[in-house]
This record gives structure tokens, C-alpha cells and sequence, in this order.
């Protein structure tokens, strides 16, 4: 009985040594395949424009332009965009802190917030 089981357990660890080194073996020589292919820094063949142009893909319609409901792309790419430099985010504590607006105002119970900026000379600008 007890030689059984050593003779079980022997063979139980030759079967997993046997697969182990089966799969490292196809693995290290699989690895070298695809070294003559020319390495791309992005996926497919990038062709660079020779005149300098911008290009900006949003994904789609987006389904709102109030940032309190823009959750996805394309919705807070717009957002984004169109409130770009209003505000910035503190890199450390990551609270909003003044980009190009100034200062900042709400009203109506936060329903309103009233951007303003040192660069505008027609009046803040406000947002709803």
C-alpha cells in the first residue's frame, strides 16, 4: 500500500515536470517568430500628412453638452473641449483651481456658475 502511493506520487510529479517543460519549451520557441517583422510604434502602417494637419474624431454625435451629464466619450471629449482652460485640476490634491477663468461664481442654487476671466473685456462669461 504504502509503495503504491510513492510509486503514485512519482509518477503524478514526473506527469506535471513532463508538462511543464512542454509548455516552457513551446513558449521560448515560439518567442523569436515575429523578430524580422518591422516593429511600428502604433498599430498598422501610420502615414504622416506632409502639410500640417489637425484631425479630431470624436466617435460619434455626442448626446449631451452639460458636463454634470457627460459621462462617455464622445460627451466629455466635447465637454472638454469646450470648457477647455476654464479651469485645472491641482496635480497634487486634484481640486479645481483657476485656468484662464479667474475666478468663478455660482447662483441659483448651482444651477448657474459664472466664469470670470482677466482676458475678456465684454463681461464674464457664464455657462448654464
Amino acid at each position: 500500500m504504502k509503495l503504491s502511493r510513492i510509486i503514485l506520487g512519482h509518477q503524478r510529479r514526473l506527469r506535471t515536470g513532463s508538462v511543464s517543460l512542454v509548455l516552457l519549451s513551446l513558449t521560448l520557441s515560439h518567442a523569436g517568430c515575429f523578430l524580422d517583422a518591422k516593429v511600428e510604434p502604433y498599430y498598422g502602417r501610420v502615414v504622416v500628412p506632409r502639410s500640417q494637419e489637425f484631425h479630431w474624431s470624436d466617435g460619434g454625435l455626442p448626446q449631451t453638452f452639460d458636463p454634470a451629464f457627460a459621462a462617455a466619450p464622445p460627451d466629455t471629449d466635447l465637454v472638454r473641449a469646450i470648457f477647455e482652460g476654464l479651469t485645472d485640476y491641482d496635480p497634487r490634491t486634484l481640486t479645481p483651481v483657476p485656468a484662464v477663468a479667474t475666478r468663478w461664481e455660482p447662483s441659483d442654487g448651482g444651477r448657474i456658475w459664472t466664469f470670470i476671466c482677466a482676458t475678456t473685456r465684454a463681461g464674464p462669461m457664464a455657462s448654464r
